[in-house]
């Protein structure tokens, strides 16, 4: 082999060395971008997860107030609504006794009026 077809072989290899160190750099370019992509997306999603966090937070203080404060007036209430409950049957079932005994008195009071007319 002749020092010109040693220095052509080699200047083909280096050429070719060349090609794939662009190649290389042109992929490691594509990988900066898609990090900066990724990057972009975890603070996204950092923030996303601040905004969960806070609603979470909101969400405790909602249900610490309803264990604490709704739900025992709530239970009251309900104990309330019960006695009134009673009470009304109560007095629905006065109101029909004093129903039947109105009744009663007009009937007597039929009887005793043709008694009296006759």
């Amino acid at each position: 082999m002749t020092d010109r077809e040693l220095l052509e072989l080699l200047v083909a290899k280096i050429d070719g060395i060349e090609n794939r160190m662009d190649s290389m750099e042109s992929r490691m370019d594509t990988m900066q971008g898609d990090i900066r992509t990724m990057q972009g997306d975890i603070k996204t999603m950092q923030g996303d997860i601040k905004t969960m966090q806070g609603d979470i937070s909101s969400l405790k203080k909602t249900a610490y107030l309803v264990e604490t404060d709704i739900a025992p007036k709530v239970q009251l209430l309900l104990e309330n609504h019960t006695d009134l409950a009673k009470n009304v049957m109560i007095a629905k079932d006065i109101e029909e006794r004093v129903g039947v005994l109105e009744f009663d008195v007009k009937m007597i009071k039929k009887m005793l009026g043709a008694r009296a007319g006759a």
